[in-house]
């Protein structure tokens, strides 16, 4: 069949191996002898160019939606006015480098290094091994090479792992040699190749710069600084994180139920589990169709200046969504439990799960709503 299928339509060896359920290594034996056209081999190269372009805008759209977002991060970060974290990005705008995706800050200054990996520590959670320091030393160093390091190292906290190769600057035939022991300690380079830090870091200084220059600035009118749209344009970056976070669960959890029914094991289900798997498997559907809608809604209503309608009905769609998705869960507990041990069980960790999901998704922020002191008093948009 691969074979048949490879010389008739000319397909390539990924689209036999989906169609025949083989292993593409032993398709790629199986039809090897066999030569295409060239228009088969045409049609390939088409192939793999449109897929190349649909892969590349792919990417590009993530990665814009990634800095869209840290720098809508850098915002909310300022609006707090934390001094420790305005400084360090100070820090790193007037000393590091203005790189489009890493942060390089380079200094002579111990307490300054220091400064600057606790700032990134705290701020933007990264460990050790995401940071990497490299000392620059002069000629006279070379026999302290192993004690400097490890001076840089104890002032950053960080292990050895995150030490790079360091480099040398030999004296120029020039130089004479007289500026000797003028930095006795070389520089260090702080490096970190994360374009969110980049990005949030250089809003929140333009973000602080401009609060700071506003009269009668402080912590508690920040918030008001925030104009309707932003809060819009927030509140979408919010929900789209959220919804990021639900939709991997819900196409894994649909992924599974389709494939259940042709086990060997299925037929042994009972009556009552075969009707409660169909209750999770329609659940399942209806969880997906509602948390992507607010997507096909902000395609169709696009640029046509409805987002605050938008926002508002995405919300009760990702509330449905999480609604029919804690059902669906509820319901594969059931079936899975049942199979394994007995109804019994099964009903009584189904009670646990579906008591769980009503806890904390549903009655602990209606909870922390109806104590909110400010609830009567917020304004409506």
């Amino acid at each position: 069949m691969a074979r048949r299928i490879r010389r008739e339509e000319g397909a390539s060896i990924n689209e036999i191996a989906r169609r025949t359920g083989a292993a593409k290594s032993s398709i790629s034996r199986w039809v090897r002898d066999i030569e295409l056209t060239d228009e088969q081999r045409d049609l390939l190269r088409i192939a793999a160019y449109n897929g190349n372009v649909k892969g590349r805008t792919m990417h590009v759209q993530f990665r814009r939606e990634a800095r869209v977002m840290a720098q809508e991060e850098g915002r909310m970060r300022a609006r707090l006015g934390d001094g420790f974290f305005t400084a360090g990005c100070m820090l790193d705008w007037a000393e590091g480098s203005k790189d489009r995706n890493h942060v390089e800050f380079t200094n002579s200054d111990a307490q300054m290094v220091g400064f600057f990996v606790r700032f990134l520590k705290t701020y933007w959670s990264l460990s050790d091994e995401e940071i990497r320091i490299t000392c620059n030393l002069f000629a006279d160093h070379v026999d302290r090479q192993h004690e400097i390091e490890q001076f840089w190292l104890d002032i950053a906290d960080l292990p050895r792992e995150s030490l790079r190769k360091s480099t040398v600057n030999r004296y120029s035939k020039y130089s004479k040699k007289k500026r000797r022991n003028r930095l006795p300690y070389g520089t260090c380079r702080v490096t970190v190749c994360r374009t969110r830090v980049v990005r949030a870091s250089s809003e929140a200084f333009r973000r602080s710069a401009v609060l700071d220059a506003t009269p009668g600035w402080n912590r508690e009118v920040a918030p008001m600084a925030e104009s309707e749209q932003q809060g819009r344009n927030r509140e979408l970056i919010e929900l789209l994180n959220e919804l990021r976070i639900a939709l991997p669960g819900v196409q894994v959890l649909f992924a599974f139920l389709l494939a259940v029914p042709f086990a060997k094991g299925f037929p042994r289900l009972s009556e009552t589990g075969r009707d409660v798997f169909f209750a999770a498997f329609i659940a399942t559907a209806l969880s997906t169709v509602v948390l992507i809608a607010p997507s096909s809604y902000h395609r169709l209503r696009w640029r046509q200046n409805d987002k605050e309608r938008m926002l508002v009905i995405s919300n009760a769609l990702t509330i449905a969504g999480l609604a029919c998705l804690a059902v669906a869960i509820s319901c594969a507990v059931y079936v899975i439990t049942d199979f394994l041990f007995h109804r019994t069980w099964a009903a009584a960790f189904t009670a646990l799960v579906g008591a769980a999901f009503l806890i904390l998704w549903y009655g602990l922020p209606l909870a922390s709503a109806t104590a909110d002191p400010r609830r009567e008093s917020r304004p409506a948009r």
